[in-house]
């Protein structure tokens, strides 16, 4: 803390630190993601890294980011005019094809973000997500209400 710096100004910038890291884990992680699916796009199954849930209350709206391991398969169902028509078949969170290739290290699985007008609602604390960070381990998932997560006001 600097000598003008009160605690109040300390744990804000505390808490965009915290967002800052997570947001660069998530950027890295993704884009391991994506080499992984390239890699596997001839397989017909697709690792979807993040689920994304809008949950509306009256006026209020909150967006949720639940990271993990979803894996689907893939079912094209022809053209319409120039797109391809899709259908995304949710297959659970277990690798579906012991010949595919492991999946790169999720060191983010768990984490759950809360985005409103508040601000980001972080479930992990600190301490979990730099263990995390710093370990290199894959935790196992927290529970949805741990109660010890961070937020950070603001946009």
């Amino acid at each position: 803390m600097t000598d003008d710096e009160t605690p109040m100004d300390r744990l804000r910038r505390q808490h965009k630190e915290f967002i800052s890291i997570i947001q660069k884990m998530i950027n890295e992680y993704l884009t391991e993601i994506y080499k992984y699916n390239d890699k596997i796009r001839k397989s017909g199954y697709y690792l979807k890294p993040v689920h994304i849930v809008v949950k509306k209350s009256g006026d209020k709206k909150a967006k949720y980011y639940y990271y993990g391991r979803y894996w689907y398969r893939i079912e094209y169902r022809g053209k319409k005019k120039s797109t391809s028509m899709i259908k995304w078949v949710y297959l659970g969170k277990e690798k579906p094809d012991p010949s595919l290739p492991d999946p790169p290290d999720n060191p983010i699985v768990g984490l759950v973000l809360r985005v409103d007008d508040q601000g980001v609602t972080v479930n992990l604390s600190y301490d979990e997500l730099f263990s995390r960070i710093t370990g290199g381990g894959q935790a196992s998932p927290p529970s949805h209400g741990s109660g010890e997560g961070a937020r950070r006001r603001g946009g």
